[in-house]
C-alpha cells in the first residue's frame, strides 16, 4: 500500500481499513504457522498456495484432498491454527 487510489475520503478510509486488516491477518498467519520464526507474506503464499489439492463436493460435503506428501504439513498447520484460536 503505497498510496490511496480513490478520490473520495470515505473510499480511501475503507481502502485503508481493508489493507490494515489484510496485513494484520497475514502477520497472524505467519505467527501461527511458525511461532519460533514468523513468516512474511511471500513465504505464507508459497506455503499455502503451492499445496496442490482437489476440492470435491459429494453428499452435501465439501472435501479437500491433498497428496500424501503434504498430509503431515497440512495437519500441522491446522493444529497450530486451532491451538492458537483456542478450540482444539
Amino acid at each position: 500500500m503505497h498510496h490511496f487510489p480513490c478520490q473520495k475520503l470515505n473510499a480511501n478510509r475503507a481502502y485503508g481499513l481493508i489493507a490494515a486488516f489484510a496485513y494484520n491477518f497475514m502477520r497472524f498467519l505467519g505467527t501461527v504457522m511458525r511461532p519460533d520464526r514468523p513468516m512474511f507474506s511471500k513465504r505464507i503464499r508459497y506455503c499455502l498456495v503451492n499445496l496442490a489439492c482437489q476440492v470435491v463436493r459429494k453428499a452435501r460435503q465439501t472435501i479437500v484432498i491433498f497428496p500424501r506428501r503434504y498430509e503431515q504439513e497440512v495437519k500441522r498447520c491446522l493444529m497450530n491454527i486451532k491451538l492458537t484460536l483456542g478450540y482444539g
